[in-house]
C-alpha cells in the first residue's frame, strides 16, 4: 500500500497515455472541422489566433511534411497527461486525499475527453481544444493555489495564462473576468475578519486598494499585449492589416434578429442592397427568428441559422461590390471589406433589435449550461434540461450547506463555485459572443464532477468526525 501510494500519480499518469493512445477511437492524429482551413497550412486567416498555426509551422520545419502532424499528437497527448496529473496532484496535497479519492478525482477529470468523442478526439484533434483544455485544468489549479497558498503572484500567473490560452483561441479572453473575480474573492478572503485598530485598518484600506489597481492595470495590459501580439503576427508573417473578426461574429446574430422593414434603417444604397438581397436568402432558407421552432432545440435552429447568414451575407457582399466596381483584386481587401460592410449591417440592426439580441443570447444559454455538465440528447431532452438545473442547484446548495455546518467557508466549496463561476462566465460570454457549442463550454464538465465528488467527501468525513465525537463524549 505504502509503495501505491508513493507512485500513484505515475500510475494514473501511465494510465492516462493509455486511455489517449487507445480509448478514443484514433492512436495519432484526426481532422477536425477547421483543421484544414485556419491551422495546419501556414496562411492568413483573420479567425485564426497565432499560436497554434505556428505550433504546426514549427513541427513541420523540425519534422517535415511526413511526420509533423503525428509530432503534433504526441505533444498534445504528452501535454495532456502532465497538465491533468499536475492538477490531480495539487488537489490531492491540499485536501489530504487518500488513494480512493485520488483515483475518482481523477476519473473525474477525464470526462470531457470521454465526452466529445467521437467527434472531437481531444488531444489527438489538430484544433485549438487539444492545448485549451489540458490548459485550463493547468489555470484553475494556478488560480487556486493563489487562492489557498495566500500567494498573489499565483494569480497573475493566471492572467499570463489567460493571455497565452487565447493567443491559442481567441475564445479563452473569458478568463479575463474568471481571473478578476478570482482577485477580488481573494482580496475580500484576505481582509474578513483583520480586527486591526483603525489606524492599521486605513494603512491596510489604501494598500488593499493600490494592490487592485495594480492587478486591474495588469489584466488590462495582458488583453492589450494579446491583441498587440496578433496584430505584429499577421504583420511580420504576411504583411495583413489589422481586422477584427467581430464584426462577422457579430453579424450572424444581428441579421438573424433581422426584419424586412429594416431596409429603411440604410441611408447608404450599397448597405440597403445588401441587406435586402441578404435578408430576401435568409427567408428562403427560414434562418432569421420567425422560423425558430419554439422549443428545447431552438438553440440548434440559432446556431445552425448563424453560421448559413455569415456565408450569406459575405457571398451578398462580394456580389454587390462587384456589381458596382468596388470588389478589388486584393484578396485581404477582400475580407477588410466583408469586415467593414458586415460591421455597416451590425450597427444598424443590433440598437433596432437590441431586446431580441439579447433575447436571442439567453435562449441559447440553457443549452449551454448543459454542455458544461451533460450531453444533448433529443428523447429526453426535457429531463436533460431538469437534470443539468438540479446540478447546478445542488452543487450551490451543498457548498453552502457543508460551509455553514463547517462554521467557515471549506475549500471543496470554494473549489465548487469557482468552477460554477468558470463556467457560467463561460456560458453567458459564448452565446452573448457568438454561441456555444458543447466543445466550446465542456471545458468544466469533468472538474464539475471532482467537485461534486469532493462535497460529497466532505460530507462523510465531517459526518463521521460528529460521531466518532459523539461516542467519545458518551464515553
Amino acid at each position: 500500500m505504502a509503495f501505491l501510494k508513493a507512485k500513484i500519480y505515475d500510475i494514473l499518469g501511465i494510465f492516462t497515455a493509455l486511455f489517449f493512445l487507445f480509448g478514443q477511437g484514433v492512436m495519432w492524429y484526426a481532422y477536425g472541422g477547421d483543421t484544414e482551413s485556419y491551422y495546419i497550412y501556414f496562411a492568413h486567416h483573420i479567425e485564426a489566433k497565432p499560436l497554434y498555426p505556428l505550433f504546426f509551422h514549427v513541427l513541420n520545419m523540425i519534422f517535415g511534411d511526413a511526420l509533423y502532424l503525428y509530432a503534433a499528437a504526441v505533444i498534445q497527448m504528452v501535454f495532456a497527461v502532465l497538465c491533468i496529473m499536475t492538477f490531480v496532484r495539487f488537489l490531492s496535497r491540499h485536501l489530504e486525499l487518500e488513494l480512493f479519492s485520488i483515483f475518482c478525482v481523477w476519473a473525474a477529470s477525464l470526462l470531457p475527453f470521454v465526452l466529445l468523442l467521437p467527434e472531437d478526439p481531444v488531444p489527438h484533434v489538430l484544433m485549438t481544444e487539444s492545448l485549451t483544455y489540458p490548459l485550463m485544468y493547468l489555470y484553475v489549479t494556478v488560480i487556486l493555489k493563489g487562492i489557498w497558498e495566500q500567494k498573489l503572484c499565483f494569480l497573475y500567473v493566471g492572467g499570463l495564462l489567460t493571455v497565452l490560452m487565447t493567443l491559442i483561441r481567441g475564445q479563452m479572453l473569458f478568463l479575463t473576468a474568471v481571473t478578476l473575480l478570482a482577485f477580488v474573492y481573494d482580496r475580500i478572503r484576505s481582509h474578513v475578519g483583520a480586527g486591526d485598530p483603525a489606524g492599521a485598518q486605513t494603512v491596510k484600506r489604501a494598500e488593499k486598494y493600490k494592490r487592485s489597481i495594480v492587478f486591474v492595470l495588469f489584466l488590462v495590459l495582458c488583453v492589450w499585449s494579446e491583441s498587440l501580439l496578433t496584430r505584429g503576427y499577421e504583420a511580420f508573417f504576411f504583411h495583413a492589416p489589422a481586422q477584427d473578426y467581430s464584426a462577422q461574429t457579430l453579424v450572424q446574430k444581428a441579421l438573424y434578429c433581422s426584419e424586412e422593414k429594416d431596409r429603411e434603417l440604410f441611408d447608404d444604397e450599397t448597405d440597403r442592397q445588401i441587406f435586402e438581397e441578404t435578408y430576401a436568402g435568409m427567408q428562403e432558407e427560414q434562418t432569421t427568428w420567425q422560423y425558430a421552432p419554439g422549443d428545447l432545440w431552438d438553440w440548434k435552429h440559432i446556431t445552425g441559422s448563424f453560421g448559413a447568414n455569415s456565408y450569406r451575407v459575405g457571398d451578398v457582399i462580394e456580389k454587390v461590390l462587384t456589381e458596382r466596381g468596388m470588389w478589388p483584386e486584393d484578396r485581404m481587401e477582400q475580407e477588410s471589406l466583408v469586415l467593414v460592410y458586415s460591421g455597416h449591417l451590425s450597427a444598424k440592426l443590433i440598437p433596432a433589435h437590441m431586446g431580441r439580441f439579447v433575447e436571442v443570447s439567453v435562449r441559447m444559454m440553457p443549452a449551454g449550461f448543459i454542455s458544461t455538465v451533460l450531453f444533448h440528447k433529443e428523447s429526453i431532452y426535457l429531463l436533460i434540461h431538469i437534470a443539468a438545473a438540479v446540478l447546478y442547484l445542488a452543487a450551490v446548495g451543498l457548498s453552502i450547506a457543508v460551509s455553514v455546518r463547517n462554521g467557515g467557508i471549506v475549500r471543496e466549496a470554494e473549489y465548487m463555485m469557482f468552477i460554477v463561476v468558470t463556467a457560467t462566465v463561460n456560458v453567458v460570454s459564448s452565446n452573448l459572443v457568438h454561441f456555444g457549442l458543447q466543445r466550446y463550454l465542456a471545458y468544466t464538465v469533468g472538474m464539475f464532477y471532482v467537485g461534486g465528488y469532493l462535497l460529497l467527501r466532505r460530507c462523510f468525513l465531517s459526518r463521521r468526525k460528529r460521531k466518532a465525537v459523539s461516542q467519545a463524549s458518551e464515553l
